[in-house]
């Protein structure tokens, strides 16, 4: 019989499942219908975890070290048998702010037996049960329970050590995404090696808040914690339901990236991380505003650092791309800017709203980049005033063959009819700069001299 209860009562190790099991297997081997469990909390306390056989449960109630059997118990470490007793309808006073709540007991409790669940001298729990009737527990029960007591102990033990393990992985988690884990095709963190490395194609996302630093001059260290944990709070769940994952947090920047084959849910992210920050701003009455920069390309991720002291990260030309793109934003007045091969790898692009913007070289770079906007994540008001086809196309035609004094009149009719557009006022400019100082060996492509 206590082969089965042993085999109940380690067949799981979920703390709340163990504790159920164990007062069921009292109840079904040995008739004992009445107990409860209750374990240690902080504040020299007992609380209720699990309870049988009582019209009040009792659960979440806490008892102090002082009261009742259970707390004489608990500070002595010694098993307590009642054999013949009136017990009182209210035994033990439970701890609750602000007032003292009696924990229910049976309506005439006759005879009770408690005992304290030990790993060595430490305390685990304590076990407590009761009945109606004079005499029920006798001497023999007293090792029968002991036995149980040992048992239940020790699931106790294993299933509080599960957890912690459980939470240690969940906390490891929040530091390392698990889906980094899988790239590098481990099983769990502790398999992580330094100089483990994978490079795939990815899209990455670059967002960063503008005029962040001058926004919080005036705040605490404090405030400015809050702040940023809430935004990140709010910008993180766009980017877990299109399937990304966030790399890493840059003070007030984030990294995102994306596995799919096709970009768009890369991009989806980066418009719904605009919706989210107009509720966000809504709600805290701030006026936050933000950029967004998408790159598709091979990147490397991988595990550096030295024997004490790992990390995990992404690193790759495409990667840097990837944030230089989010810089430009602030340049040409847009909310989010992809580049030529997101763009390419978009399977549905009809889907988005989305203007050519630019052709540029980053610094230290050869390869020219075209620049595409998208314009989902704008108000529709300041959708509607931004240019669109054939007159920005137009105007396009004679600055990529050099001839800036002709783009110049064609970007000023652009001007005219979309005034609040950033975009062609920008192109006007730079054209007739070019025009007065052409560049040398241009061929459709500027080249950016800052980062």
């Amino acid at each position: 019989m206590l082969r089965e209860v042993a085999s109940a009562v380690n067949a799981s190790l979920d703390l709340p499942e163990v504790l159920r099991r164990v007062l069921d297997a009292m109840r079904d081997a040995f008739g004992f219908e009445h107990s409860r469990v209750l374990l240690p909390v902080e504040g020299d306390a007992l609380e209720v975890r699990a309870s049988i056989g009582y019209p009040d449960s009792g659960v979440g109630v806490r008892l102090g070290l002082a009261d009742g059997p259970v707390g004489v118990v608990a500070r002595r470490k010694k098993l307590l048998r009642l054999a013949s007793t009136a017990v009182p309808l209210r035994y033990a006073q439970a701890l609750s702010p602000g007032a003292r709540a009696p924990l229910t007991g049976l309506p005439s409790v006759q005879s009770l037996i408690v005992v304290p669940l030990l790993d060595g001298d430490d305390l685990v729990g304590v076990l407590s049960i009761e009945s109606p009737t004079a005499l029920t527990f006798e001497a023999e029960d007293e090792k029968l329970v002991t036995t149980v007591a040992n048992l239940a102990a020790a699931a106790i033990k294993n299933a509080r050590l599960y957890h912690d393990l459980s939470e240690m992985h969940r906390s490891g988690q929040r530091f390392v995404p698990h889906e980094f884990v899988r790239f590098l095709d481990k099983n769990s963190l502790k398999d992580l090696a330094r100089g483990a490395n994978v490079s795939r194609v990815m899209t990455t996302l670059f967002s960063d808040l503008r005029a962040f630093t001058s926004l919080v001059e005036g705040l605490d260290p404090s405030a400015t914690f809050d702040l940023l944990n809430h935004y990140f709070a709010a910008m993180v769940p766009p980017i877990q339901q299109q399937r990304g994952f966030v790399d890493k947090f840059i003070g007030d920047a984030i990294m995102a990236l994306f596995d799919d084959v096709a970009a768009d849910g890369a991009l989806r992210a980066a418009v719904e991380e605009h919706s989210a920050l107009a509720r966000f701003n809504q709600l805290r009455g701030s006026r936050l505003g933000m950029g967004v920069g998408l790159h598709t390309g091979s990147l490397t991720l991988g595990v550096v650092g030295s024997e004490d002291r790992l990390s995990c990260t992404v690193y790759g030309d495409n990667v840097n791309l990837a944030s230089r793109v989010e810089a430009l934003t602030r340049t040409y007045g847009a909310a989010i800017l992809l580049t030529g091969a997101t763009y390419e790898a978009l399977q549905d692009a009809s889907a988005f709203a989305l203007r050519y913007v630019d052709r540029v070289r980053v610094k230290g770079k050869e390869a020219a980049v075209d620049l595409w906007e998208c314009l989902d994540a704008l108000p529709a008001e300041e959708r509607a005033e931004r240019a669109l086809g054939a007159a920005l196309e137009q105007a396009r035609l004679p600055y990529a063959k050099g001839e800036f004094a002709a783009a110049a009149q064609a970007f000023e009719s652009v001007v005219r009819q979309y005034p609040a557009d950033p975009l062609p006022r920008l192109l006007l400019e730079r054209c007739r700069s070019f025009a007065l100082n052409p560049p040398l060996g241009w061929d459709g492509a500027l080249r950016l001299d800052k980062k």
